[in-house]
């Protein structure tokens, strides 16, 4: 019986880390009426905009040359992960190219 308590657990435990490689954690969104987010998903190589708890816009994104490794230091390559809130829009700037 314990033998396949076991084998049960080592199943499950793996299936949980595959389901959390690929993508399948999410954070809930708790929006009020002005909340704006961005949610980058590396799975899918997405940056998706959220207004209001809808999704607004969807776009391919790239990462540093690290992606799949959390980043732990200044200048190590990798790509920051987390969830994070917009706070402000910086004002428009003219671009020229020379």
């Amino acid at each position: 019986m314990l033998k396949i308590f076991k084998g049960f657990f080592r199943l499950f435990s793996l299936a949980g880390i595959i389901f959390l490689f690929l993508g399948g954690f999410s954070f809930p969104l708790q929006t009020r009426k002005d909340d704006k987010w961005i949610v980058i998903e590396k799975a899918s190589k997405t940056l998706t905009l959220y207004q209001q708890g809808k999704e607004i816009a969807s776009f391919p994104c790239s990462f540093g040359l690290n992606p799949l490794i959390p980043k732990s230091k200044k200048g190590d390559l990798a790509t920051p992960e987390g969830l994070y809130k917009v706070r402000y829009k910086r004002p428009s700037r003219k671009y020229t190219s020379s």
